[in-house]
C-alpha cells in the first residue's frame, strides 16, 4: 500500500520530465547562484550539501574521462572546467566567511570531519598533507597538463590545413560523399577548437591551485588576528580553531580540485582512440606475455637480495607468470603471434609468403601535386579556392568537350620545390611549373615591357607566353598599362584545364565510353543496339567507338553531339576500320568544326597543299598494320624534308599575319597529314574539304608546293 502511494506521488510530480524541459533555465539559475555565493553567507547545512556535491561532481567527471573513447565525446569539458573552478572557489570563499565569522561556533560537518578524522586532529599533519597535495597538483599534474595543452593546440592548428586538403582530395576522388565530407570537416574543426579551448582552460586549473594557497594563508592570518585581537582568544585557542578548520577547508577544496586536475591531464593525453582508458590499459600493458615473464623474473631476482620482503615478491612473481602464461595460451587459441599481434588468414595458412603489393598498382587518372607553400591555395579556411576551381574545370570541360573528367586528386608533395606544382595523367607527369602564391601574374600579349619596376619575368605555364610576377599592391599600376592580372590559383587552374584538354583522348577509356552508351541507351535504344551488335571489322564495337572518340578529342573536336557521332559510326562500322570511320564522323560534324575555326564573317583562313603534292602523298600512303587501319606517308627522305621545310615556312608567315595556322587537304590524306604535322611541326588544325560546312567560305593564305 505504501509503495503504491509513493509511486502515485512520484508519477503526479513528474519532476525529471519537467526539469528536462527547462534545463536551460535551471542551468542559468545555477550559474548565477555560484556568483551569489561569493557575496551571500550560506547556512551550515547548505554548505555541507554543496561541499558533498562538489566532491561528487568532480569524481563523476573523472570517471567520465576514464571511460570515454576520445575527446569528441566530452567536448563540453573546457566549459565544465571553468564552471567547476568557479563553483569550488565560491565554496572556498563561503567556508572562509563561515570560519572567520563563527569561530568556535563553526559547525560545517564535512570540514570538521577532514580536520579531525582525516588528519587525526593534528593541524601540523594537515598542513603537511595539504602542502604535498598542492605541490603534486601544481608542479606535476597542472604544469604537465598545461604544456600538453599548448603542444596539442599548436599541432592541431598546424595540421588542420593538411587534414582539410585530404578530405577535399577524397571528395574529388569520389571516395566520400558531400555529406560525409562535411561531417569530416566538422570533426576536424571541432578537434582544433577543443584543443585550442583546452589550452586556455588548463590555465583555470593552474589559477585554482594558486588561489587555494592564497585563500588558505589569508584564512590562517585572518583567523589568528580576529581570534586574538577581536575576540580575546589565546594563541593556543586561535591556532586550534582557525588553523585546524582552515586546513580542513583546504583539504576539502583540494580533493575535488585534484580530481579535476587529474581529469584534465588524462583528457589531454588521451588523444583519439577506439577504446576507453581501462580497456587500453589492459590491452597495452598485459598483452605481451614476454614482458610479463621478464617482470616475474625480476621479482624473483629481488627475492634473493637481503632485506626485501620475499613472500610479497614471490606472490607478485607468481601473479605475473600466471598472467603471461594465460595470455600466451589465449594467443595460440585465437591464432595470434607470440607478441599478441593478430595474424591474417594468409599468414595463418602460410608462415611466410610474398608481400601483397596489389594496392600499389592503383594509378590516379589525374593528380595535381603541390609544394608545401601552395597548401593555403587549397585550404578554404585561409581563403584558398583551388578546390572550387577544380570543380568548375570538370563542369566546364563536360559542357565544352562532352567528356566526364575523372576526379582530380590534389596532394601535397615534399619532394618538389615549395612553390612548384606538377600534373600527372595516369601516373605519368605531363607538366610541371611554379607560381608565386603571394604575387600576381601580369600578362599582355601586345606588349612585353615590364608592368612595374619591381617584377619577375617568367612564362605563363599553360601556353608559354611571356608574363611577369608582380606584387599585389602594384596591381592597379599594371592594369593601367593594359596588363591582364591573374592570381596563383587562376594560373594553376588554367594550366590544369589546358593539360586535360590536350590529354582528353588518353583519359577516355572503355569504361567511360560504356557510361556514355548507357546514358544514350535510355533515349536511343535502337541506335545503341545497332552499333554494339555490328560485325565486319576485327575491332570490337566498344573499342571501335572508343578509337573514333579518341581521334576526335586528340584533334580538339568536342564529342557532345554524340547522337550524330554514333549515327555516323553505325553507317561505317561494318565497312571500314576506325581510322577511316573517323573521317566520315568528322564530315558529319562539319558545322561544328567550321564554326570552331571560322572568323566572324564565316571565313576560314587556310594553308593549302598543291594538288600535285596531295596526289603524291596519297599514292605513297601505306598501311601501318594495326587493327585501326592507320596509314603512314612513305615519301622519300628528301621529299619529306622539303615538305616539312615548306610547311614550317608557311606556318610562320600565317602566324606573322596574326592567324592560327589551319591546313586544308583532301579527306583521303587528312588523318595522315595531321599525324605528320603534329609530330614534326606542331599541333595545328588539319581539315578536309568535306568538313567545310555550307555557308562558310575558304580563303587561302599560303600554298605549299615543292619542285
Amino acid at each position: 500500500m505504501a509503495t503504491t502511494t509513493v509511486k502515485s506521488i512520484l508519477n503526479a510530480i513528474k519532476m525529471p520530465k519537467n526539469l528536462g524541459k527547462h534545463n536551460d533555465v535551471l542551468f542559468a539559475i545555477a550559474s548565477v547562484l555560484v556568483i551569489m555565493m561569493l557575496i551571500i553567507p550560506l547556512p551550515t547545512f547548505l554548505l555541507d550539501f554543496l561541499l558533498i556535491v562538489n566532491i561528487t561532481l568532480s569524481l563523476l567527471i573523472l570517471l567520465l574521462v576514464l571511460n570515454i573513447k576520445n575527446t569528441k565525446e566530452f567536448s563540453v569539458f573546457p566549459s565544465l572546467l571553468l564552471i567547476m573552478t568557479a563553483f569550488r572557489l565560491a565554496l572556498n570563499v563561503s567556508t572562509t566567511r563561515a570560519i572567520l565569522t563563527q569561530g568556535t561556533g563553526f559547525n560545517v560537518q564535512v570540514i570538521m570531519a577532514f580536520a579531525d578524522f582525516v588528519v587525526a586532529g593534528n593541524f601540523v599533519v594537515g598542513i603537511i598533507i595539504f602542502t604535498i597535495l598542492i605541490v603534486v597538483q601544481f608542479v606535476v599534474i597542472t604544469k604537465g597538463a598545461t604544456r600538453v595543452a599548448e603542444v596539442a593546440a599548436r599541432f592541431s592548428l598546424d595540421s588542420m590545413p593538411a587534414k582539410m586538403m585530404s578530405i577535399e582530395s577524397e571528395l574529388q576522388a569520389g571516395a566520400i560523399t558531400d555529406k560525409e565530407a562535411e561531417k569530416k570537416r566538422r570533426e576536424v574543426r571541432s578537434e582544433s577548437d577543443f584543443y585550442g579551448t583546452m589550452d586556455g582552460a588548463s590555465k583555470f586549473v593552474q589559477g585554482d591551485v594558486i588561489a587555494s594557497i592564497i585563500i588558505t594563508l589569508i584564512n590562517i592570518v585572518g583567523g589568528l588576528i580576529i581570534g586574538m585581537l577581536m575576540r580575546g582568544e589565546t594563541l593556543e585557542q586561535a591556532i586550534n580553531i582557525y588553523i585546524r578548520f582552515t586546513v580542513g577547508d583546504g583539504l576539502v577544496a583540494q580533493i575535488p580540485s585534484f580530481f579535476m586536475s587529474f581529469a584534465t591531464g588524462l583528457l589531454l593525453t588521451r588523444g583519439t582512440s577506439e577504446q576507453n582508458l581501462s580497456s587500453e590499459f589492459k590491452t597495452q600493458i598485459f598483452e605481451k606475455p614476454k614482458v610479463l615473464y621478464i617482470a616475474a623474473g625480476f621479482c624473483l631476482f629481488l627475492m634473493i637480495l637481503p632485506g626485501f620482503p620475499k613472500i610479497t615478491l614471490l606472490f607478485i612473481a607468481l601473479v605475473l607468470w600466471f598472467l603471461g602464461f594465460s595470455k600466451n595460451k589465449q594467443n595460440k587459441e585465437e591464432g595470434l603471434s607470440e607478441d599478441g599481434t593478430p595474424l591474417s588468414k594468409e599468414q595463418m595458412s602460410k608462415p611466410t609468403g610474398p608481400l601483397d603489393v596489389s594496392p600499389l598498382l592503383k594509378v590516379e587518372r589525374i593528380e595535381l601535386s603541390i609544394g608545401t607553400m601552395l597548401i593555403p591555395l587549397v585550404d578554404e579556411s585561409q581563403g584558398g579556392d583551388l578546390l572550387s576551381r577544380v570543380t568548375s574545370i570538370r563542369r566546364e570541360l563536360a559542357l565544352d568537350m562532352g567528356i566526364i573528367v575523372p576526379p582530380i586528386r590534389i596532394t601535397d608533395n615534399n619532394i618538389i620545390e615549395q612553390e612548384e606544382y606538377s600534373i600527372s595523367i595516369n601516373g605519368t607527369e605531363v607538366a610541371k611549373a611554379f607560381v608565386r602564391p603571394t604575387m600576381l601574374l601580369a600578362f599582355n600579349q601586345m606588349d612585353n615591357e615590364p608592368p612595374t619596376e619591381e617584377c619577375e619575368k617568367t612564362n605563363e605555364p599553360a601556353f608559354g607566353l611571356p608574363a611577369f610576377w608582380i606584387n599585389a599592391d602594384t596591381k592597379e599600376q599594371a592594369e593601367n598599362k593594359g596588363f591582364m592580372i591573374f592570381g596563383s590559383t587562376a594560373v594553376i587552374a588554367t594550366h590544369l584545364t589546358q593539360v586535360i584538354r590536350n590529354n582528353a583522348n588518353v583519359l577516355l577509356g572503355r569504361e567511360e565510353v560504356q557510361n556514355i552508351l548507357n546514358v544514350l541507351k535510355e533515349t536511343h535504344p535502337s541506335l545503341i543496339s545497332e552499333v554494339l551488335s555490328a560485325q565486319g571489322t576485327k575491332e570490337s564495337p566498344l573499342g571501335y567507338i572508343q578509337k573514333i572518340l579518341q581521334n576526335l578529342l586528340q584533334e580538339g573536336v568536342a564529342i557532345r553531339n554524340s547522337i550524330a557521332i554514333l549515327e555516323a559510326v553505325a553507317d561505317a562500322i561494318g565497312n571500314v576500320r576506325s581510322e577511316q570511320a573517323t573521317e566520315l564522323v568528322r564530315s558529319r560534324l562539319s558545322q561544328q568544326i567550321s564554326q570552331r575555326i571560322a572568323d566572324a564573317d564565316k571565313s576560314i583562313k587556310v594553308i593549302i597543299f598543291s594538288q600535285q603534292l596531295q596526289n603524291d602523298i596519297a599514292s605513297s600512303l601505306i598501311d601501318s598494320g594495326d587493327l585501326q587501319g592507320t596509314q603512314t606517308i612513305a615519301l622519300s627522305y628528301d621529299v619529306m624534308q622539303q615538305v616539312m621545310k615548306r610547311t614550317k615556312e608557311s606556318s610562320s608567315i600565317v602566324n606573322e599575319q596574326g592567324y592560327e595556322p589551319v591546313f586544308l587537304v583532301s579527306s583521303a590524306i587528312r588523318r595522315s597529314m595531321y599525324n605528320f604535322i603534329s609530330k614534326n611541326i606542331g599541333k595545328y588544325i588539319v581539315i578536309s574539304n568535306t568538313e567545310v560546312a555550307q555557308g562558310y567560305k575558304v580563303e587561302s593564305l599560303a600554298i605549299i608546293n615543292i619542285n
